[in-house]
């Protein structure tokens, strides 16, 4: 074989999805369209796949130890 046509080894490069991740943080009140605001945002981004985390708190009053 000529030196022309060497073999060509191609590596593959391969990048984990969370090697590149962002966060996005959406504050509001109750019923102030935060998922809304959330689904626009993914439609938006066109990304193969994105992860929506809910976390909601409940701020309860804590009355006396019963």
């Amino acid at each position: 074989m000529s030196d022309s046509k060497k073999d060509v080894v191609h590596k593959a490069h391969y990048s984990p999805p969370w090697a590149n991740t962002s966060i996005i943080g959406v504050a509001g009140s109750s019923g102030s369209g935060k998922t809304s605001l959330a689904l626009a945002i993914v439609a938006s981004l066109n990304l193969p796949w994105v992860v929506i985390l809910s976390m909601v708190l409940h701020a309860y009053r804590s009355g006396p130890a019963r």
